[in-house]
């Protein structure tokens, strides 16, 4: 509907390049789920978020043949000087872990792209080894947090820390304590959040600083929202605008702004249907892969390219378990009515 609407009233605005954009979303929810759950070894793992460590610390080292080779093979395609590989190399001296105004994107240059992709790999991490000892897991969290915390991404570090007490939590299932181990984690995570992001910590490290992230992200967008609200028709608020163009959707800077804008309510309201689904076909042991999804509170997931066929690609992996046998019997039991009418 949100497609018919605009290219009946806007043909001469008809991008081919969003369109096909678009229908490449609209299939990856479609043929959801696309792939079997297929063991990753923990080697492309560990060499994934390696790499990507290694192209953030590089720059803080100044070691320019490994600036070069990123650079070269991973050009930025985006405007924001900022990000562009000159301008961040003549800012080299001044970059450390915790420097909150040179964040380390590493490779995706954009640090909350690179922190998006970190915590996929650890999601991902974590579910592959649902059933290994801790002590056996430690490295790789370790280089994980570092390399979220360098890019001072607060939405990721928060996705990273709910992982892992949920990851903890389900350990500590079996044993009888989970409930008791849960409320004691949740009160001892806030509480140290809470006195470090008060002190002057949070002056330094970016990912503490939750304040600003509320006064003048989320609540920037919020009123943004409401604004646009107040002044579009019922047709776009059900419907949606299809497109991305004008101020408000550039505005919005996030996957739940940016999906009300293009597609409306009604599409919205179907994508967390879909992801209710999705859940309920997940198994327990890989369900902490769906705080994933809290990046669209801040930046977008599923709308990004490759990020949103990363995403719906490992999701799908994970579901496909509990998925596949139920339409199966779905199908099965369907068929035989059709056949028993007949």
């Amino acid at each position: 509907m949100s497609f018919l609407l605009f290219g009946i009233t806007n043909v001469d605005r008809m991008d081919v390049k969003g369109l096909l954009r678009n229908i490449v979303i609209l299939e990856l929810i479609f043929f959801f789920p696309f792939s079997k759950n297929v063991k990753i070894p923990n080697f492309y793992l560990y060499f994934g978020v390696i790499y990507i460590f290694i192209s953030q610390i590089s720059y803080i080292l100044g070691i320019g043949s490994i600036i070069s080779f990123f650079t070269s093979n991973y050009p930025y395609e985006g405007d924001a000087y900022y990000y562009k590989a000159d301008y961040l190399m003549a800012h080299a001296n001044n970059m450390s872990l915790t420097n909150r105004n040179f964040r380390l994107g590493g490779l995706y240059l954009n640090p909350n792209q690179c922190a998006r992709y970190l915590t996929i790999l650890f999601a991902v991490f974590l579910c592959e080894n649902h059933k290994k000892k801790i002590k056996h897991l430690l490295p790789f969290i370790g280089i994980t947090i570092l390399a979220i915390v360098a890019t001072g991404s607060r939405t990721g570090f928060l996705i990273a820390a709910l992982m892992l007490l949920w990851f903890f939590y389900r350990k500590t299932e079996k044993s009888g304590y989970a409930s008791k181990f849960l409320f004691i984690s949740l009160v001892g995570f806030i509480g140290v959040f809470v006195f470090l992001s008060a002190g002057e910590l949070s002056q330094s490290m970016r990912f503490l600083d939750f304040n600003e992230g509320v006064d003048k992200s989320l609540s920037m967008k919020i009123q943004i929202f409401i604004d646009y609200l107040s002044n579009s028709s019922l047709i776009q608020t059900l419907f949606g605008n299809f497109s991305n163009d004008g101020l408000s959707a550039i505005q919005f800077d996030s996957e739940w702004g940016d999906l009300f804008y293009r597609y409306g309510l009604l599409f919205v309201l179907a994508f967390i249907l879909f992801y209710i689904l999705v859940f309920r076909n997940t198994a327990p042991e890989y369900r902490l892969y769906f705080f994933i999804l809290l990046w669209v509170i801040s930046s977008t997931l599923v709308l990004s390219y490759r990020a949103g066929f990363v995403f719906l690609l490992c999701l799908s992996k994970y579901t496909s378990d509990l998925w596949y046998p139920q339409a199966k019997k779905w199908f099965a039991k369907n068929n035989s009515d059709i056949i028993n009418k007949i």
